[in-house]
């Protein structure tokens, strides 16, 4: 799936990807997570999210990302929201290629997939689905650190990020 989305090569990529069997901690199943390191002529072509959110968080550079058809520029210290249904690519600019980590979640709790909604509802616009926030940034690299460690601690660390 994979070399079916990505164009171009990346200086470093991890990815932990659940798509076809979610992970489940708690009350959030993890879809994917990982972390990518650009080059220059490097892309993620269009493809459609399906049952998931996705937190893209810039570590460095700057890039664009493109929903639903739409480009919204974006650089380090800023996290994209993703929903699902969107039809979502990223492109790195050629100056300063992003690096970047990747999160993608589903509520299994109807509570909590409500909020989501609402959230989603609020920010369908895609020039108002970028934010910062420091919690957020440190929640999404422990988790990231956690699922490569995997150690007999990290379900727990996972289940109470994403509970976060």
């Amino acid at each position: 799936m994979l070399d079916d989305i990505i164009q171009g090569a990346a200086k470093y990529h991890i990815e932990k990807n659940y798509i076809s069997a979610p992970l489940r901690f708690g009350d959030v199943s993890l879809v994917q997570i990982g972390q990518t390191h650009c080059t220059d002529d490097y892309t993620v072509k269009e493809h459609l999210h399906l049952n998931w959110f996705e937190l893209t968080y810039v570590l460095d550079g700057k890039g664009e990302i493109v929903t639903n058809g739409s480009a919204v520029p974006i650089k380090a210290g800023e996290i994209y929201l993703s929903f699902p249904g969107d039809l979502h690519a990223i492109r790195c600019g050629t100056e300063h290629p992003i690096k970047y980590q990747f999160l993608s979640i589903w509520p299994e709790n109807e509570e909590i997939l409500q909020q989501f909604e609402t959230i989603m509802l609020d920010n369908i616009d895609p020039e108002r689905r970028i934010f910062t926030d420091k919690n957020v940034e440190s929640l999404l690299e422990n988790s990231l650190s956690e699922a490569l460690l995997c150690d007999e601690h990290s379900v727990e660390i996972i289940t109470c990020a994403l509970s976060q």
